[in-house]
């Protein structure tokens, strides 16, 4: 992610992620989503962490809805760079199982990976047993992705919200 100019500040998703994980309970094993739309007169900016989704909809002149996804795909281990990253994680791992989907997992001192407690998202705020202090990419991240478009964009052939 790029940095402001002159700045040796992480970028503001990470320090925000960062301050909304801060009042949580280290020892707390709960996580949770999470989704930010803001609508402005020219640009929607959407960011988010695991597998919330955002979709912007409108109707056409003919009053036929078209929608379209503000936000990619949902952050998970099934993603080839999030499993890498969470294999990465000292303690961490990823737990694929035939018929299941990919889960972050926790792993045993022998590396292999521990079924109880895993979960579906690689990015979340809390989660603290995948986030080890010190560790600069922990396996579940607070870091979210951030879209930016045009509103022009967003609801191309609709009325415009407001």
């Amino acid at each position: 992610r790029p940095r402001r100019r002159g700045s040796d500040q992480p970028p503001r998703s990470r320090r925000a992620g960062r301050s909304a994980d801060a009042p949580l309970v280290a020892e707390d094993e709960s996580g949770a989503t999470a989704l930010l739309v803001a609508v402005t007169r020219t640009h929607v900016v959407a960011a988010h962490l695991g597998d919330s989704r955002a979709v912007a909809c409108s109707r056409d002149a003919a009053g036929a809805w078209a929608c379209d996804a503000l936000t990619p795909a949902d952050h998970s281990p099934a993603d080839a760079a999030e499993a890498a990253r969470c294999a990465a994680c000292p303690g961490c791992g990823v737990l694929s199982e035939a018929g299941d989907v990919p889960r972050v997992c926790r792993t045993a001192d022998d590396g292999s990976p521990k079924r109880d407690g895993a979960v579906q998202t690689s990015r979340a705020l809390g989660d603290f047993v995948f986030k080890p202090a010190g560790v600069e990419a922990p396996a579940v991240s607070r870091t979210a992705d951030v879209s930016v478009r045009a509103l022009s964009d967003v609801f191309a052939g609709g009325p415009r919200p407001g």
